[in-house]
């Protein structure tokens, strides 16, 4: 799993280029994915008589795609064919200003121009989407209703008296009552009378002012998108569970990974096994000139599972005023200020922010990227175990809320209930995801975002870098938030400065992966140390 894209971020941090990102700085520090992309597009340009044209168009692993096809041919003697993967010819189209959009299962068409009576026509585009996410299902929906709004609350406990900021009740249940039953309605007029639905309220949200809702039945995410066309739904999205990016800590073969011990840099003795640092990796040696050309401390928010007192990344976490020892932080799944453990019962959190800041030059264990750096630890996420004992999902208490909420809190926003953080970060990492659309993709038009969208268009207005995975199901497309507007997304390469492969799954790629850094085999605190 991908976690050494820090070294980018804080180095443009500190030159500061991030708002930039110069791409010849970014070539110098990390590794690009270097993956050959399947083509997704085919514009044929003006034809001549007598052409017989073709064209594959694909995305790997997808099972379903989207088609967008327009342009202009002369009607009635030049065609424009489209065939699925077993030669079935889809559609036939021809004439002035064709606009046609479509789905397909499957993850590949033949694209055809065939012509014989040309008459200086422009030809025909085609384009394909993965539509993947949209076959994916939910029974937990998240839905804005436009018709309630903050100025529905009312305050449910004194500021002044209990210290902390105030918390808003819901609105008048009936109006959510009755919000609901229209939605179910509408639900039901979408699905097949096989699969009508009965929704059930689950609560509340009054700092996004959103409705948690049950499904008795799971809909496809298509379904709950194409809500968003009620004029009394301002957003709705599926309210999934968040799956956990597990990190690939195994060392394996040492005399693999040994390369160039420079025990001279740094006196960490696993340091000599940490080859995403060195040449074939972020060469850290070389970019830590840089780093130490500043006296500066970069806050680094890892919002992620709990946390622990490790002894090779205490030094370098955020502590409570006038403690050395009480790390300051907060919990969105047990609502404290406490997101250590005593025990390393979910490693995860730990794991990732000592990639990020552990401690160099002690004598101990590893050295973290920017060993300056001060984590701000959040935990938003709790692991769920699959049956080898292996993290199968994270999973946040209310579904994307408490994530979308932590990235608000660890960036300076105020959020109901929660004392205010002392310390902004300047970078937010994600090292989790959804497979799903970061927008609703009915709602674009109407300038709508989701939960995840509104947070980080947030957190980015306050100055925030906020850092995402792809993902690792090898797929050519990239999780939910790496996906959305304004996230760096970053894929994973291993020590062949190839993409990295686990098993039967890897790091996903494509067009919207901005970088790629060293991701297999990385060694951090955790299991191991």
């Amino acid at each position: 799993m991908l976690y050494l894209w820090i070294k980018f971020t804080i180095l443009m941090k500190q030159l500061n280029f991030i708002d930039t990102v110069p791409k010849k700085i970014i070539l110098t520090l990390i590794l690009f994915n270097g993956m050959a992309l399947a083509d997704t597009s085919w514009d044929t340009g003006a034809y001549a008589n007598n052409e017989d044209r073709s064209k594959v168009l694909s995305i790997v692993n997808a099972t379903s795609l989207k088609v967008k096809i327009s342009g202009n041919t002369e009607k009635n003697h030049d065609y424009f064919y489209i065939y699925d993967k077993n030669g079935n010819q889809l559609k036939k189209l021809h004439g002035n200003n064709i606009n046609e959009t479509f789905e397909i299962a499957g993850d590949y068409i033949r694209a055809r121009l065939t012509t014989n009576h040309s008459v200086n026509h422009s030809g025909v585009n085609v384009q394909i989407e993965d539509r993947s996410s949209y076959d994916n299902r939910a029974n937990n929906m998240l839905i804005r209703f436009a018709n309630t709004s903050h100025n529905d609350h009312a305050i449910v406990n004194d500021s002044n008296v209990t210290g902390i900021p105030p918390i808003y009740s819901a609105p008048d249940p009936d109006l959510i009552n009755n919000n609901i039953y229209r939605l179910e309605q509408d639900i039901n007029q979408l699905v097949d009378t096989n699969d009508l639905v009965e929704l059930t309220f689950i609560e509340h949200d009054a700092q996004f002012n959103t409705t948690r809702i049950n499904l008795s039945k799971s809909v496809t995410h298509d379904v709950i998108h194409r809500l968003v066309l009620n004029d009394y739904v301002e957003y709705s999205e599926p309210n999934e569970l968040i799956m956990g990016f597990e990190q690939d800590d195994s060392i394996g073969d040492q005399d693999d990974f040994v390369i160039d011990p420079e025990l001279e840099f740094v006196n960490d003795p696993l340091y000599k096994d940490q080859w995403g640092l060195k040449g074939h990796g972020i060469n850290l040696p070389e970019a830590q000139k840089f780093l130490d050309t500043d006296s500066g401390e970069t806050i680094v928010a890892v919002i992620d599972t709990g946390f622990i007192r490790h002894e090779d990344l205490l030094d370098n976490m955020l502590k409570v005023a006038g403690s050395e020892t009480d790390v300051y932080g907060y919990d969105f799944i047990d609502n404290d200020t406490n997101p250590i453990f005593a025990t390393q019962k979910e490693s995860h959190g730990t794991s990732v922010a000592g990639i990020i800041a552990a401690v160099g030059n002690n004598a101990k264990g590893i050295v973290g990227v920017d060993r300056r750096a001060k984590i701000l630890p959040v935990r938003a996420i709790k692991i769920k175990a699959g049956p080898s004992g292996i993290i199968e999902k994270l999973i946040g208490s209310g579904g994307i809320s408490p994530s979308a909420k932590a990235i608000i809190w660890a960036s300076g926003g105020h959020i109901n209930g929660v004392p205010d953080n002392k310390y902004p970060a300047t970078v937010i990492n994600l090292s989790f995801g959804a497979k799903r659309p970061c927008e609703n993709p009915y709602a674009a038009p109407l300038g709508v975002y989701s939960t995840y969208g509104n947070a980080i268009k947030e957190a980015i207005s306050r100055g925030a870098t906020i850092i995402a995975t792809t993902g690792n199901k090898s797929k050519s497309s990239t999780e939910s938030p790496a996906n959305c507007k304004g996230v760096i997304a970053v894929g994973a390469t291993d020590l062949s400065e190839d993409r990295s492969l686990w098993d039967n799954e890897g790091s996903n790629y494509g067009n919207r992966t901005d970088v790629s850094a060293p991701g297999s085999n990385i060694m951090s605190l955790g299991k191991e140390w």
